[in-house]
């Protein structure tokens, strides 16, 4: 039975039309949505998917920053109540298996009333309740001590400053969160719901780096069933979940050295998914095989380019744009994410990814290299060229570092492409890489560098990308952390002026969402008229399939394809093929 047989067959379905639709279109249904399979097309009963991972977190809560990344979190889905998560449609769905209803029940001041559902409960039997999203809501603003009698450490997520109260209701489960101020992104709240009554015993911060299916307890569709250190993680249906019972028995991640072994474990089908940043020769090489289902698309990750202000020679805006105005965006952008999408242009905002409704492209005119641009702005900074053509800054050539992320591809490219392109108009570039994200951004951090490429990102909820440009949103917590965010260093006062805090409170605070698109718009302009952030492009995503996998659909955000993991499900090709007439 080839792939293009079985597809014939799906696509006799309605449900196959929308499934066709969504992996270009970047849909996602949550996991209490789950669709149903075409009754006509046989599935295993008890299948196991193997997801090829290039390693396993070394701590399983998304919520403090040693667990705050992808990988954390495609596992934490499947386990951790998402009150709400954002699909690739751009809109958030609840969970209604644990949360039957979030409704807005008072503006002045905002109240959302919260039900538990019935019978909502932790993988151990202990019920979910009330005091969960009091537990998370303290430890996230630093409320209290951890188990170990230490500061809680969080990644700093907006809106939770803003409750000023989490009241239990008169009817069972029932609760009420009440602010101090409005917050918009209400919805972004309570993600990741971290079990309280394990976190009192083990801690919150350092307690969930132990795997064990009685510490990470679940209230998903899944939970943990084995564990082999550095090797593989397997999880098993969670029967206690209330939601729809998911198609696939058994979820196997299990790490592959690189990259390449990776993929050579899906293409051999000894794994049956993984996501990851390919080369062009990758994908192509993947779409000629017939067993494989591939689609690459943007993701809510971004490179951008920063400047130091802080370095002399960068400490004039009119350089800063001069050098911003030398650079070739659309070249940029033909040479990562046009590889795979001819029609994924240069990214033109820093606050809004460009599937998204409040994205406009502030860059305009900068978009390509605008030489004459450039000149009268280098004339405007007092600047000259010696008789070679170099740019001079204190009477000798301006030369200036380039860090950027060796292990990230993009960036890689983008690097070679900026040194190249700012040689030729006089400007010498030396490259500095590192071989990880992370010894990049302690860097970027510590101010150790000039000019860098970095991945950012930017997250579905604006109040999140825009939330380390506010000095109101600050917690008291010494060994808290900043989310990536624009990628904006809260250090750098020049970055964070008045009234760039007075907008993002006002869009935060605004439950008119035209109003606070527009807010986050200027704060937008603002940010790019000071030129030490520019928006170069999102970062593409290759998600690789066996044909036989079916229902996996493509997530840009944090949630990414482990969100709709209820509604996976693997064909039975042998039954398929003794049915196929």
């Amino acid at each position: 039975m080839t792939k293009q047989k079985i597809w014939r067959l799906l696509k006799k379905s309605r449900f196959t039309y929308i499934l066709v639709f969504v992996t270009f279109c970047i849909s996602l249904t949550s996991c209490s949505n789950q669709t149903n399979i075409n009754q006509q097309i046989p599935i295993e009963k008890n299948a196991v998917v193997t997801v090829a991972v290039p390693s396993l977190p070394t701590n399983y809560n998304p919520n403090v920053p040693s667990g705050n990344n992808f990988l954390t979190q495609q596992i934490m889905d499947c386990l951790w109540p998402q009150v709400f998560s954002f699909g690739g449609d751009y809109q958030t769905h609840l969970d209604t298996a644990i949360i039957s209803q979030a409704e807005l029940v008072s503006i002045d001041p905002q109240e959302i009333q919260y039900q538990i559902a019935p019978n909502a409960k932790w993988s151990d039997g202990v019920p979910v309740t009330v005091e969960d999203f009091i537990y998370n809501w303290r430890a996230h603003v630093g409320i209290g001590l951890d188990s170990s009698k230490v500061p809680f450490q969080s990644v700093q997520q907006p809106g939770y400053s803003d409750i000023a109260s989490i009241v239990a209701g008169q009817n069972l489960g029932e609760f009420t969160v009440t602010f101090i101020k409005p917050f918009a992104d209400w919805e972004s709240l309570f993600s990741d719901l971290v079990p309280s009554h394990i976190a009192q015993q083990v801690g919150w911060n350092s307690g969930f780096e132990t795997v064990s299916p009685s510490v990470e307890v679940s209230a998903g569709p899944y939970r943990i069933a084995k564990y082999i250190p550095n090797e593989s993680l397997t999880l098993v249906i969670n029967n206690s979940y209330l939601g729809p019972k998911p198609h696939i028995n058994t979820i196997i991640f299990k790490v592959y050295s690189s990259q390449q072994s990776m993929l050579q474990a899906v293409v051999s089908n000894q794994a049956q998914m993984t996501i990851g940043q390919f080369s062009e020769a990758e994908v192509a090489d993947l779409n000629a095989n017939n067993q494989l289902n591939v689609s690459t698309h943007r993701s809510f990750s971004t490179v951008q380019l920063s400047f130091n202000s802080s370095v002399p020679v960068l400490a004039s805006v009119q350089l800063r744009e001069a050098i911003a105005s030398l650079i070739d965006y659309n070249q940029l952008a033909a040479d990562t994410i046009g590889l795979y999408n001819s029609g994924a242009g240069p990214l033109g905002n820093l606050i809004y990814t460009a599937e998204e409704s409040g994205y406009s492209n502030d860059l305009g005119t900068i978009e390509s290299s605008d030489q004459q641009t450039a000149s009268q702005l280098i004339s405007a900074a007092n600047l000259s060229y010696n008789p070679q053509g170099q740019l001079l800054f204190n009477s000798q050539p301006v030369q200036l570092s380039l860090t950027y992320d060796s292990n990230d591809l993009m960036q890689s490219i983008a690097a070679q492409n900026i040194q190249a392109q700012l040689r030729d108009a006089g400007i010498i570039i030396s490259l500095v890489s590192y071989g990880s994200s992370s010894a990049e951004q302690t860097a970027l951090q510590n101010g150790n560098y000039q000019i860098s490429i970095e991945k950012v990102t930017v997250y579905p909820y604006a109040s999140y990308t825009t939330a380390g440009l506010t000095q109101d949103e600050i917690y008291n917590q010494p060994n808290g952390s900043w989310p990536i965010g624009i990628g904006i260093n809260p250090a750098v006062v020049e970055k964070t002026t008045p009234q760039i805090t007075t907008l993002v409170d006002e869009a935060d605070s605004s439950l008119d969402t035209l109003k606070s698109e527009g807010l986050y718009q200027q704060v937008d302009n603002i940010l790019l008229q000071n030129f030490t952030n520019i928006p170069l492009f999102q970062e593409p995503l290759t998600l690789v399939t066996n044909y036989l996998l079916q229902n996996v659909q493509f997530n840009s955000s944090i949630f990414g394809p482990l969100a709709s993991v209820s509604d996976w499900a693997v064909v039975n090709e042998a039954k398929l093929t003794a049915g196929d007439t």
